[in-house]
């Protein structure tokens, strides 16, 4: 997931360079008022923004790991990011549908659908 359009991947070619603790999520700074590093954790793992989708995704990999839903956090991540088969393609699948959404939100005046 290095070439994508996270804040943590895009903004550390900015100069001056922006710190890491500044590389901060749009949609849940100007949304919910929250200031969280944008990373592939936030993203994946915990975004609220991203909740529905994301639930589609941990079901599906519930599917096949049995104990993904027990599994910490961190583990999790590395158990999506390491998936084979069936994983990589519902994390693909993920990522598209997300990145796609965030588009129409910065495309239109829509606002994430949990929050209007």
């Amino acid at each position: 997931m290095s070439a994508h359009d996270l804040a943590i991947e895009k903004e550390r070619y900015k100069r001056p360079v922006v710190p890491r603790q500044d590389r901060v999520c749009k949609y849940c700074k100007n949304n919910l008022n929250l200031n969280v590093v944008e990373d592939e954790f936030h993203f994946l793992i915990v975004c609220p923004l991203l909740k529905e989708k994301r639930d589609y995704l941990f079901n599906a990999v519930q599917a096949e790991c049995i104990n993904f839903e027990r599994m910490e956090n961190t583990h999790k991540l590395q158990y999506l990011l390491n998936g084979e088969d069936d994983i990589i393609r519902s994390v693909a699948k993920f990522c598209f549908e997300g990145f796609k959404l965030r588009a129409e939100w910065d495309q239109t005046t829509l606002h994430p659908p949990m929050l209007v």
